[in-house]
């Protein structure tokens, strides 16, 4: 098995996949880019998490050491940045001198309690986190129980019923539970597809003409023109539900084709090893670039989005500004 090789290009496609959740977040994107990154971008991350779940951890750690792990990788991530999110919502509506009805109350610990990201409103982006833990768990109870194949099937049922049985929910669940039975299936084949990936590299690299890349982007144009605007944290699968899973596989697959073609160099790896601290920080950065604009810089209420570019920028800044704030970071949360 090439290990190394495919841990590596795994770590690009993470770091591709976290720049694309900045650009589908920021202001003044065009809708078109943004439906086409929405159509597989949340998709890739439950994917990669079962991609790099190690069987041997699967079969002989124990829950204790499962709780231990996940509290420390996702529960104390969640935690601090809720934390972080909720002071800076509290400096900022103090500077905008708005009303702070509804973070010095008992609101904000409902909405971490709950952990969804309607009740989450200090920073939406952090329903990832109760979901990716919810999914772990899930996933290791299938597993245990039924194995690979078992798994993969149960799933794979799970999320085609979910794609019409999740419309007639009334109410958002506990720490995103309404999203785990979609997660789930792409966690579950990422696990799965793990064991062939010196496969898929070999077969990747033998297809290194541009072509390729053009007849992906046109192939996931289609397929989003088709479909439409999709969100898998909003339980929207488009106007043809059942073309959400293969479009989500069409842009993973494309991703992890990028990712073999291109260079790996320090800066894609720094965002791979910092993509958990770059997901939730980057909301946070784009308000302070806003707040910037228009307050130092006196620049109109809705200077955002007047054009593209200014979008591009915003991405261009976030992610220089999260380099030292992950510095800072890093060493309290990934150890």
């Amino acid at each position: 098995m090439l290990d190394i090789k495919r841990n590596l290009i795994i770590d690009t496609t993470k770091a591709y996949g976290i720049v694309l959740v900045v650009i589908g977040h920021a202001p003044g994107i065009p809708e078109l880019l943004i439906s086409l990154i929405y159509s597989f971008h949340m998709p890739l991350f439950f994917f990669i998490s079962g991609y790099l779940l190690s069987s041997n951890r699967l079969r002989l750690e124990s829950w204790n050491g499962w709780l231990w792990r996940s509290g420390k990788t996702l529960f104390l991530p969640w935690l601090v940045f809720y934390v972080l999110s909720w002071g800076y919502q509290l400096m900022a509506s103090i500077v905008r001198q708005d009303s702070l009805k509804g973070l010095l109350d008992m609101t904000p610990i409902r909405g971490f309690i709950s952990g969804t990201s309607e009740s989450m409103t200090v920073n939406l982006v952090l329903w990832f986190f109760p979901a990716l833990l919810l999914t772990s768990a899930s996933f290791r109870l299938l597993y245990r129980a039924i194995g690979t194949k078992g798994t993969l099937i149960i799933t794979t049922l799970l999320a085609l019923i979910w794609l019409y049985g999740s419309s007639i929910l009334k109410s958002r669940w506990l720490w995103s539970a309404d999203c785990v039975p979609i997660a789930l299936f792409f966690y579950s084949w990422g696990f799965t597809i793990a064991r062939y990936g010196d496969r898929i590299v070999l077969l990747f690299k033998q297809h290194t003409h541009p072509l390729w890349g053009g007849a992906w982007l046109s192939g996931l144009f289609f397929l989003v023109m088709l479909n439409g605007r999709v969100d898998l944290n909003g339980l929207s699968w488009g106007e043809h539900p059942l073309l959400y899973l293969p479009t989500a596989f069409w842009g993973i697959g494309g991703l992890l084709w990028l990712a073999t073609q291109t260079t790996r160099f320090n800066y894609t790896n720094w965002l791979s090893q910092n993509s958990l601290i770059i997901f939730p920080l980057h909301p946070l950065l784009f308000g302070g670039i806003t707040g910037f604009g228009m307050k130092i810089l006196n620049l109109p209420t809705d200077f955002q989005y007047t054009n593209p570019a200014i979008g591009m920028i915003y991405v261009i800044l976030a992610l220089m500004l999260a380099y030292p704030a992950a510095s800072l970071l890093r060493p309290l949360l990934i150890r």
